[in-house]
């Protein structure tokens, strides 16, 4: 039988990918994470990483038993789920979604756990691109992305849409006929998700015809809620959810532009195909649903 400590820490050796990250993060020594590694591979019988450069490779045995404690950690936490699936106000919630959506949803979701104190509430702001990822590696339950993976592993279900909008500053002058160059000569407020929805908006807006590369980044900021802080500064022009920018203080000191072809975002909520969900998600998904179907 495997060792779960020295499981664990393999496992977690091998997603941070460094020894000392490895410890801080088990809150363990550096020798003693060395040890432990040392530990499985005489226990298994087989080397299981090889060190390249400043890094480490997974042997062929080493990512079989990866693969492993991969699935043991899945059936674990299906378990835990089973054993939860009645009980409506206790239990972990795991989500990941945009920075734009998180701010909107994680109020409401807070004063639900302050009503029933046993549920634990992890809302993951992240880029579009890593929903996926958290999803397939069990560090959230359910994602809501803006494209379908189309994954074989995964049940994707829309539940609306999300209009896009270029903000800019205010008392700025935006005509449709002259729309590109005056966002190519105003310089972009880049983000996590920033490239992506511009390019959204380029390729799909009949009034916009260009080169995402002609268009220069002034800045980048990968905090949701200062994004639009140097728009309303007059540096420079983004692309965001309307509904957020509607929602958000800042709105008075920025403008958002009339497109004559709106551009809308689908909503895909992601999970594991036959991922058992206990009773205390059903509030969860219904308050997401209600707010990106509005």
């Amino acid at each position: 039988m495997v060792n779960s400590q020295w499981l664990q820490t393999f496992t977690t050796l091998v997603e941070q990918g460094h020894f000392t990250k490895t410890a801080h993060k088990l809150n363990m020594t550096q020798p003693g994470v060395s040890q432990h590694l040392q530990k499985l591979e005489e226990s298994i019988g087989y080397k299981l990483l090889n060190k390249v450069g400043k890094g480490l490779e997974l042997t062929r045995e080493g990512q079989i038993l990866y693969d492993y404690a991969l699935e043991k950690i899945e059936l674990e936490a299906g378990m835990f789920d089973r054993l939860d699936s009645e009980d409506e106000y206790s239990g972990s919630i795991k989500i990941a979604c945009s920075g734009s959506l998180a701010m909107l949803i994680y109020p409401l979701f807070l004063e639900r756990q302050i009503k029933y104190p046993n549920l634990k509430i992890s809302v993951e702001a992240v880029p579009n691109y890593l929903v996926k990822s958290k999803v397939m590696n069990n560090e959230v339950d359910i994602g809501i992305s803006t494209s379908a993976f189309n994954s074989h592993l995964l049940e994707e279900r829309k539940i609306g849409a999300e209009e896009l909008c270029i903000v800019y500053p205010k008392g700025l002058r935006l005509t449709h006929s002259s729309l590109y160059d005056s966002l190519a000569k105003l310089g972009f407020i880049d983000h996590p998700d920033g490239k992506f929805y511009l390019e959204r908006f380029l390729n799909e807006n009949l009034d916009v015809t260009g080169n995402i590369k002609e268009i220069q980044s002034v800045t980048y900021i990968n905090q949701i809620n200062q994004i639009l802080i140097p728009v309303s500064m007059g540096l420079g022009f983004t692309v965001m959810p309307r509904k957020y920018v509607e929602s958000i203080s800042l709105r008075s000191k920025v403008s958002i532009f009339t497109s004559k072809k709106p551009i809308y975002d689908p909503y895909f909520l992601i999970h594991k195909k036959n991922k058992v969900f206990g009773k205390r998600y059903n509030w969860f998904m219904d308050q997401i649903i209600n707010i990106v179907s509005k």
